[in-house]
């Protein structure tokens, strides 16, 4: 029986404390298949969980913000469209685009260096599968073009998403709260 393999990128920080990928490739290890109909493939982990399953109130409702409570959790799904027109343009034409039209809301944005529009960071560890077309995740040291299928580790590190596809793009999300980076915690802003 074969284990799904996949693409695992993981992003952390360099010795300058730019963003960078840290892992680029296959996960480096499967879970036994012992007790279960079907091989796994361990992706990442963290030690400690503060979720509560008790009620049955509706929790997808209510405005949408990328700053989690201690201990709170966000699942969601995204589509990127791709620039108008990008069929006709060439890559390096698409690829401008794309990042012109990426941009995020400022209060992602407090301490970050970087000119690119759509560049943001906020205090979570967030597990990201792409799940149909592709889509380029820029960080300050790099980028990388995923495809359906790849998933992505992003820990809390400066990024951002463009489309330089011809088609739409859709990635499924869990983010978790996380402690800031020494780096991030000296900035104004969020107490724990």
């Amino acid at each position: 029986m074969s284990v799904f393999e996949c693409r695992r990128v993981v992003t952390g920080l360099n010795a300058k404390g730019q963003s960078c990928f840290i892992f680029n490739g296959p996960p480096p290890s499967n879970l036994s298949a012992e007790n279960r109909s079907a091989p796994a493939v361990a992706l990442w982990q963290t030690k400690e969980a503060h979720a509560s399953n008790e009620g049955a109130a509706e929790a997808a409702r209510g405005p949408f913000d990328l700053f989690l409570a201690l201990g709170a959790t966000k699942f969601l799904t995204r589509e990127f469209d791709p620039v108008p027109d990008a069929a006709s343009l060439s890559f390096a034409e698409r690829a401008r685009r794309a990042r012109a039209a990426s941009a995020v809301s400022d209060k992602y944005r407090t301490g970050l260096t970087s000119d690119h529009p759509g560049m943001h960071v906020t205090d979570t560890i967030d597990y990201v599968a792409v799940i149909r077309g592709e889509i380029t995740l820029v960080l300050e040291d790099g980028e990388q073009e995923l495809h359906a299928g790849d998933v992505v580790v992003d820990r809390g590190v400066p990024h951002a998403w463009e489309n330089r596809g011809v088609g739409p793009a859709v990635i499924v999300a869990v983010l978790i709260d996380a402690a800031p980076l020494p780096h991030r915690r000296a900035l104004a802003g969020k107490s724990r």
